[in-house]
């Protein structure tokens, strides 16, 4: 809905100048992202997964890092229906949850970890469709949205 009255982009390809959050594209501040959309979100507390145990809901914007469960896909684009806008956070190219802004040139190691909905997790992409997809699945969508992948994660 965000993007609807921006020229059908999201907030982080938007300078701040004309309401986005360009400039924090590559800041380790996710909530930036997500606050920027707060007007078209009911409540903080749904960027929080009842399956992360590492994250906690909260009712308060703005809403901090540590109560996102979700991930940003920087190269995201609407009229790119299978490009990443965003995921569960658990994902891994080392067996640890990765956080920050990642660049995955290739997508030869990335996987989901165990932390929360066990070796799968949720994507959500361009087209505003949603799917939960295994490690093996992420790797095709991954290998699918082209490399470099850079994704913000809290």
């Amino acid at each position: 809905m965000w993007g609807n009255d921006h020229g059908d982009k999201f907030p982080w390809n938007v300078p701040g100048k004309d309401g986005g959050t360009l400039e924090f594209s590559n800041s380790i501040q996710v909530w930036r992202h997500f606050d920027i959309a707060s007007n078209e979100l009911n409540s903080p507390k749904i960027l929080c997964c009842p399956y992360d145990a590492k994250r906690s809901k909260t009712s308060v914007w703005p809403i901090p890092n540590q109560n996102i469960s979700y991930f940003i896909g920087l190269d995201s684009d609407e009229a790119k229906p299978n490009s990443i806008l965003s995921g569960d956070r658990n994902l891994s190219t080392n067996n640890s949850v990765l956080s920050g802004v990642v660049t995955f040139p290739t997508a030869a190691k990335v996987r989901w970890t165990t932390a929360i909905h066990n070796d799968q997790g949720n994507m959500g992409f361009g087209d505003g469709s949603a799917m939960q997809l295994s490690s093996r699945s992420l790797f095709q969508y991954v290998t699918n949205a082209g490399p470099p992948l850079r994704l913000s994660i809290p």
